[in-house]
């Protein structure tokens, strides 16, 4: 189709005249050696010569049209989100440089010449924006997906992609595309009207390409467009920037394309100068993709020799932990007091497996390839040749220890052995082991196959061996780390319990459950604390309680409500009672009132109450940093986000107290200290407020420098 005259080379684009009028545009990043380690990325400096190129050549009257595509399937469109938030510190120049990629936007739409976009490989973040200004856009790839994963750290596809979206699909699928960190397979793509059409191959697209441009393409724009009206609602937190930044723009589009422009490149530069999108790209991108890399330097040699666990327990957490291992190719032996007991914890990966066969996720050679990693006995003989061991019994002390009692003492001295405990302490649990240096805690979250967050609890006795194994056991797994040490109810359970200590405290003072369970959605909190004391039962709440060394008044007001709460037999969502009403079939209907709680007459300021639920979350979690207990700043934020989902658009616990400012915090803490000793302030935090300290500047930790 194309001719190999009047070709030009740019820095990181070819350009090429072809037949009738029409150019082409490749991006070409291997042709830039300055930068060999990025030369795949397509940055907005490549959208900007690309711009500029496109321009240069469709003002000439002979040029009819344009198609661009990638020459190097390699190429990725993320952003490099570090770069450009450093740059947009630039307030002036950034703006600047914005308002130039819109005026030869603007051009390029004035001219009314057609555009078409092929696209393949991986086209997310920028990539996507930049095939969306095409009038006509061709797929193909099996691998290749469209979408913008920067929604997911508060960033919205800026750049002009955003009205473009609202040009093409409207302001409501627009909304979705730019808020909903979605990837979207070619075939979903084609469906939505994300892209036009998609073919087998290379060849195919510029035979299509040559079609749509003789009007011989027909599109039904119509069921693309009933599929998108068709999709569910989607939920989001309407605490991340790119949120508020959106529903802004959103109000100005009936005004002219440039001035709509304008107005995204206000609000892009906003959100890209937003504490608030510092601190998730610090902990969920960085943060987690850090911790990814140094489990992948790990020894492999003896990750790799990992061949086979034992775990002790078919209970939904251990068989949850069975799941996760076979699926990663080890050999598990799933125990339980009797047979049937352990072949019904199978039963689980059967479930699960069954409906990736049903989506076409797994093949059925690969259902029962895993499935035959799951042995199941009752013989604890069994175990004693196992790499891992891990304990998934009910938690009690005296039932764990019995159990590890009885297994530690034939394992061969390489083995490590673990319990998955919330938060019974791993010095007691070690005494009953044989080699307390080879025993460690695991913290799996339940469901195991959804949750991400791994908490290894090291003992006063733990080696640092032990430690590592359990590391890379969790990349194995494809589990995210943290190492915490032991202390009562560790780091993730301890914080938690806090959490929903101030919602049973609120409901104490009269403050109404509606208000409680709303004040926390509004924070960010995904659940509300009475309903996460429904959904884990009032009585492992109890027994967890139990388990500490000593309550505070708060906490034994807490302790004693809720045992009021389970002598009227209301235990929980199980129970189709507790803080919540049910109905026969267990479907949630409404909050319980408690005739028992005199209503307050006074005023409650919500914000007030969302400070509270934040704020006790964080001061804990400081206590845990002062202690020891937890080891650096930025595990609390990714534990306190993965583990118990604490408010995502803060970043985290600490991350929360920077942008809250240290100070106001702790005048927070002070005015609250009337609801409970839970609000004490730690001397150390006091300290610090009087240094002005941040636990961060921008991407850096400053706790390990300014305190040690």
């Amino acid at each position: 189709m194309s001719t190999t005259e009047n070709f030009e080379s740019f820095k990181r684009f070819h350009l090429q005249h072809l037949e009738n009028g029409w150019i082409e545009i490749v991006f070409s990043p291997s042709a830039d050696e300055n930068l060999p380690s990025e030369k795949h990325r397509f940055t907005i400096n490549d959208l900007f010569e690309f711009l500029e190129l496109a321009v240069k050549n469709l003002v000439h009257t002979d040029v009819t049209g344009l198609i661009y595509r990638l020459g190097n399937t390699e190429a990725n469109g993320e952003l490099d989100y570090k770069t450009v938030l450093s740059e947009a510190k630039s307030v002036d120049e950034f703006r600047a440089f914005l308002t130039s990629l819109n005026t030869m936007q603007v051009k390029i739409r004035r001219l009314r010449k057609p555009l078409i976009s092929i696209v393949e490989g991986d086209f997310k973040g920028t990539l996507f924006g930049w095939a969306l200004m095409a009038d006509y856009r061709i797929g193909f790839g099996k691998t290749t997906t469209v979408g913008f994963p920067e929604s997911a750290y508060g960033i919205f596809p800026g750049y002009g992609a955003f009205n473009r979206m609202v040009d093409l699909w409207g302001i409501d699928f627009a909304l979705r595309m730019a808020n909903l960190p979605k990837n979207y397979s070619l075939a979903e793509a084609e469906n939505l009207g994300l892209i036009d059409n998609q073919v087998s191959n290379l060849n195919e697209a510029y035979a299509l390409a040559k079609k749509w441009k003789q009007d011989e393409v027909e599109i039904d724009y119509k069921t693309k467009a009933d599929n998108r009206n068709a999709l569910s609602s989607y939920h989001v937190n309407t605490n991340f920037p790119n949120v508020s930044a959106t529903k802004s723009i959103s109000k100005h589009i009936d005004k002219p394309l440039n001035e709509r422009l304008s107005f995204e490149s206000d609000q892009y530069l906003h959100v890209l100068r937003s504490e608030t999108t510092f601190a998730l790209l610090r902990t969920n991108y960085y943060g987690i993709r850090n911790i990814q890399s140094k489990l992948a330097g790990l020894n492999k040699e003896q990750s790799n020799s990992i061949r086979k666990i034992g775990v002790v327990g078919a209970g939904m957490m251990g068989s949850g932990i069975a799941y996760e291992a076979a699926r990663a190719k080890m050999n598990v032996v799933l125990l339980d007091v009797d047979l049937a007991q352990a072949e019904k914890g199978k039963q689980y990966s059967q479930r699960i497996t069954d409906k990736q066969l049903a989506k076409s996720e797994i093949t059925a050679n690969q259902q029962h390839a895993l499935l035959d990693r799951i042995q199941c006995t009752k013989s604890y003989e069994d175990l004693f040749d196992a790499d891992l061991i891990v304990e998934a019994v009910f938690e009690d002390t005296e039932l764990k220890s019995k159990v590890l009692s009885k297994v530690s003492v034939k394992l061969h001295k390489n083995a490590v052995l673990a319990t998955n405990t919330t938060s019974l302490p791993i010095e007691s649990l070690a005494s009953a082991t044989q080699r307390p240096e080879n025993f460690v805690g695991m913290h799996f979250f339940s469901p195991v196959e959804r949750m991400p967050l791994l908490e290894i609890i090291a003992g006063a006795e733990t080696s640092e061996k032990t430690k590592v194994f359990a590391l890379q056991i969790a990349h194995k797994l494809g589990k995210i780390p943290i190492i915490v040490n032991d202390g009562p109810a560790f780091f993730t359970s301890r914080i938690f319990f806090h959490y929903l200590l101030e919602g049973i405290t609120m409901l104490l003072e009269g403050i109404s459950p509606d208000m409680v369970e709303s004040a926390a959605k509004n924070a960010g909190f995904p659940v509300g604390p009475l309903l996460v004391l429904d959904e884990i039962s009032l009585p492992l709440m109890i027994h967890v309680y139990d388990q500490l060394p000593q309550l505070h008044d708060a906490q034994r007001k807490a302790y004693q409500y809720l045992r009021s709460v389970i002598e009227q037999g209301r235990l929980g969502r199980k129970a189709n009672a507790g803080l919540y009403d049910y109905d026969e079939q267990g479907k949630r209907i409404a909050l319980w009132k408690d005739v028992r709680l005199t209503p307050s007459e006074s005023v409650h300021d919500e914000a007030d109450l969302q400070a509270r639920l934040l704020h006790i979350v964080a001061l804990d979690s400081f206590r845990c940093l002062d202690e020891g207990v937890l080891l650096n700043t930025l595990d609390g934020d990714i534990g306190s986000i993965l583990g118990i989902g604490y408010a995502p658009h803060t970043g985290g616990v600490f991350s929360h107290i920077d942008q809250f400012g240290l100070r106001n915090f702790l005048s927070d803490c002070q005015r609250f200290l009337k609801h409970g000793e839970q609000w004490n302030v730690p001397r150390r935090l006091v300290e610090l407020a009087d240094q002005n300290f941040k636990f961060y500047t921008d991407f850096q930790s400053n706790w390990k420098t300014d305190v040690e």
